[in-house]
């Protein structure tokens, strides 16, 4: 019997300047469809650490900022999904907020990540 080959649906949040350009992009998870524990769970804690680690880099620059949740509008091959090039233009936005002062912005994030770590968090895009 064929197996069916694992895909994932990859998903990042985007923080840019509101004049355009990315500051940083935080890839919050990548995992076999189905899988929402420790996969999930591995990447939320890295998604933290690369916030806590990005945000203070961010007093020196001049905002206001805009956040994207984006999440890929299908699933997709491993070898896709972990290519950003490759899955970009399969990435659509599932939340948006404009014009954020960077404090704002931090808590934003913060309670982004909070509400996806939950493991009954089913419908946010982790």
């Amino acid at each position: 019997m064929l197996m069916a080959r694992a895909k994932i649906r990859p998903r990042r949040v985007r923080v840019r300047r509101s004049a355009g350009d990315d500051v940083f992009v935080i890839r919050v998870a990548d995992f076999p469809e189905g899988d929402r524990t420790g996969d999930a769970a591995l990447a939320w804690r890295e998604a933290w650490f690369h916030t806590w680690v990005c945000l203070p880099d961010l007093l020196d620059e001049a905002g206001p900022f805009d956040l994207t949740v984006e999440e890929c509008a299908v699933p997709v091959p491993p070898e896709v999904g972990w290519d950003d090039e490759a899955c970009s233009t399969l990435m659509q936005p599932t939340l948006l907020k404009r014009d954020l002062t960077l404090g704002q912005l931090g808590s934003t994030v913060l309670r982004y990540l909070k509400k996806s770590r939950s493991p009954l968090a089913v419908d946010i895009p982790l």
